[in-house]
């Protein structure tokens, strides 16, 4: 579990500057990030919850079986989609509402690896007892004074540097060496963003009130309905005044993506094309390692 308002607020000015084509990475190669999926998850989990041995083996449990699907019925999608994006790099110039698109089956991924994780989640979440449950909320609030150290306390000014920084190293990572036009248009996208500390710093607060209001009704008829809600918050669900804000920062960064990628040289369309085969390598080799495992058991 992690910040949603806040994590969302961080997808519409900064995640989306990663490209297309970093769907699930983080610097390090797929099938090095993969192998430690499991712990990787267990340990996300004991950051927000201390667990009792009991809520401990059925996270453990949920976690392996959760990796033993994703590996063999979503990594096959993953393919699909870089092997998509890889031929889309060899056609006519994109646009921002086709960088949008790209932007939603990534979302539908998400919701995709939730959907088996979702039972698991309700039950554990029924199980916290008060003390977990405080446990809880006061890591989302440190997360959300952090993030307000960063998007919120600053002045505008300085929080438009930092995403201009932030955008020129992740797009440089996987484009390689930026031209002056690029880096000029780097710019003038941070000065086009909207200041939305504030509007994610409110909408956090109202989730949070949702999701402990959830959790003190753990026999509600629509539970696990309303917790995926919550796990899937998207700011459409955010107040009009918000919504706006954060609806005009992401346009603004769909257009930045699709002019950067318009921009690209041909050494930078090979560096790109470079890292997609490498990731769908990876992929492939992992849905194969799979497929190797089950031949083994049958």
């Amino acid at each position: 579990m992690k910040t949603l308002a806040r994590s969302k607020a961080s997808r519409t000015t900064r995640l989306i500057l990663l490209l297309f084509i970093t769907v699930f990475l983080s610097g390090c190669t797929v099938k090095v990030a993969y192998h430690f999926l499991d712990w990787g998850l267990q340990y996300k989990l004991n950051h927000y919850l201390s667990l009792n041995s009991e809520q401990s083996q059925l996270a453990k449990k949920t976690i392996k079986e959760f990796h033993h699907w994703h590996q063999r019925y979503e990594l096959p999608t993953y393919v699909t989609f870089l092997k998509d994006a890889r031929t889309r790099l060899s056609g006519p110039a994109l646009t921002a509402s086709e960088i949008g698109v790209y932007r939603e089956r990534i979302k539908k991924f998400g919701e995709q690896s939730l959907d088996p994780l979702l039972p698991a989640i309700a039950t554990l979440l029924k199980s916290l007892d008060a003390k977990q449950k405080q446990r809880l909320f006061k890591t989302l609030n440190e997360d959300q004074k952090d993030y307000e150290d960063l998007y919120l306390k600053p002045p505008m000014d300085e929080i438009r540097e930092s995403l201009k920084n932030d955008a020129l190293k992740s797009i440089k990572k996987y484009m390689g060496r930026l031209t002056d036009t690029q880096k000029n248009r780097i710019g003038v996208w941070s000065e086009s963003i909207q200041p939305f500390g504030a509007a994610a710093s409110s909408e956090q607060d109202k989730w949070e009130q949702l999701m402990a209001k959830l959790l003190d009704h753990p026999d509600e008829a629509d539970f696990s309905t309303q917790l995926k809600s919550l796990l899937m918050y998207d700011f459409a669900s955010w107040d009009e005044a918000h919504r706006k804000i954060m609806e005009h920062n992401q346009t603004a960064s769909y257009e930045l993506m699709a002019d950067m990628l318009n921009s690209r040289s041909p050494e930078q369309q090979a560096s790109l094309i470079e890292k997609l085969d490498v990731y769908i390598e990876d992929c492939e080799d992992l849905i194969r390692q799979a497929q190797q495992e089950d031949s083994q058991t049958n």
